[in-house]
């Protein structure tokens, strides 16, 4: 194993990485604003359910919610390096820009 350098150290002690209130603020600021969040379910570089976590805590009103679409992916960080998760994953994010046209 090579060892860990300290910039690689630093990342993995620190707290994980969010975003939470800068969505929300967004969230609240924008009510056309839509999002289409996708999620792998092998990934290693961030954890399962961290995303459905985030939003579940954003404390927000019940319309935002609404404006949240998912997709859930067989893979891990690059789930769309495997060609048939490819596919579906173009075909919900264009069905994702096709809705938020409307």
């Amino acid at each position: 194993n090579r060892p860990i350098t300290s910039a690689r150290a630093t990342a993995r002690s620190g707290p994980p990485a969010s975003h939470v209130e800068a969505l929300r603020a967004a969230m609240a600021r924008n009510p056309f604003l839509k999002i289409f969040v996708v999620c792998g379910y092998y990934d290693m570089a961030t954890p399962f359910f961290g995303a459905e976590y985030d939003f579940m805590h954003l404390g927000w009103e019940p319309t935002c919610q609404q404006r949240v679409s998912w997709g859930h992916y067989e893979g891990g960080h690059m789930m769309y390096i495997r060609v048939p998760v490819l596919r579906q994953l173009k075909k919900d994010v264009a069905a994702f820009i096709r809705g938020a046209m409307k």
